[in-house]
């Protein structure tokens, strides 16, 4: 392949990214990422762990997540046990300066081959903000959209490193 092609299809964005950052871009609606094929998303109940995946802690009420962020979807869609059996560390959150942030590290990363994943695009006015990287909806809801993502599509500026 010559350079110049290699060049033109690495500076190329994926049809999928550039669809979910186009929705993003129009205010309208918010995204969840999962490795699995849902129609109907019904609220879940959160946990936090604060010492083992044995100890947890219901962390508020039953709600369905979802994040005004296209880039955290992909994230989550592509990054998790599905796509990554062996054992996974990453984490997403916001720097200083409210920039989104990712983490992964390389064993993490090393495990997604050819993994894919979904992102389903949701009506905004279906839920309310929970924080500035997510909204939440207490009620049953059914996705407007879905897009299949792979790891092609996952955000450029994810940090390689060990927690």
């Amino acid at each position: 392949m010559s350079q110049s092609k290699k060049k033109i299809e690495d500076s190329r964005e994926s049809l999928a990214r550039a669809k979910l950052l186009k929705l993003e871009s129009e205010d309208k609606w918010v995204f969840h990422g999962s490795p699995h094929k849902i129609e109907v998303f019904e609220p879940r109940q959160a946990y936090q762990y604060p010492k083992s995946k044995e100890e947890k802690i219901a962390d508020g009420k039953p709600v369905v997540f979802a994040s005004p962020s296209a880039d955290i979807a992909i994230f989550m869609s592509i990054i998790n046990v599905v796509n990554a059996p062996l054992g996974l560390q990453s984490w997403f959150g916001t720097d200083g300066e409210g920039k989104i942030k990712f983490k992964a590290t390389k064993e993490t990363i090393d495990q997604l081959h050819n993994s894919k994943g979904y992102v389903y695009i949701f009506d905004k006015t279906k839920f309310i903000p929970g924080s500035p990287l997510e909204s939440l909806s207490y009620e049953t809801v059914s996705p407007n959209d879905v897009t299949i993502v792979s790891e092609k599509d996952l955000p450029k500026n994810i940090e390689i490193r060990n927690f």
